[in-house]
């Protein structure tokens, strides 16, 4: 959900500010409950495993919140030229259990994934804020012609890796200008 509150449109100085909220919960049931799974057929060509068998499944179970504050700005200086500044902060955190079994099927092994850890769901917990930014200038001398100058920060939330070498990843920071 996002709330705005808005300024007149027709004013010299016009803004926005906002929160938004956001909750988002996943479950992914494993194949024994019609959920999915990885099924695969004799990857070394040996002849000695089944054509077909289960080779990675879930089950997978995510609860995510996210939420900001976001503010922006912009003011006339002149009736062609234009600045318009902004900040948004967000608060981005998650859980999630995994139970990713790897094997082939019925037949040994049959291994927890990621290897070396112990059989069972696997807890992983992500957190983390930022702060991204616009600053821009906007010039119309007339009407065929728009220039501008913008730099601003913008970023991609990290996660966590339920592969190897299972080290959560930090976020991507976009600067732009």
């Amino acid at each position: 959900q996002e709330f705005n509150l808005i300024s007149d449109e027709d004013q010299r100085l016009r803004w926005v500010v906002g929160a938004f909220l956001q909750n988002q919960k996943v479950d992914i049931p494993g194949p024994e409950e019609n959920g999915f799974g990885f099924i695969g057929g004799d990857p070394f060509g040996i002849g000695q495993l089944p054509m077909e068998y289960m080779w990675l499944a879930p089950p997978w179970i995510k609860d995510e919140d996210d939420w900001a504050l976001f503010a922006h700005t912009s003011y006339d200086i002149s009736d062609t030229l234009e600045i318009e500044a902004g900040a948004r902060y967000s608060d981005y955190e998650f859980y999630q259990q995994t139970n990713f079994v790897y094997g082939f099927g019925d037949a040994p092994p049959v291994l927890p994934f990621p290897p070396g850890k112990p059989a069972g769901p696997d807890r992983q917990d992500f957190a983390e804020t930022s702060t991204d930014w616009k600053l821009a200038l906007n010039w119309k001398p007339d009407d065929d012609n728009f220039f501008y100058g913008l730099i601003s920060r913008g970023h991609t939330t990290g996660s966590v890796n339920i592969f190897p070498p299972w080290q959560p990843y930090p976020e991507m920071e976009v600067l732009n200008s």
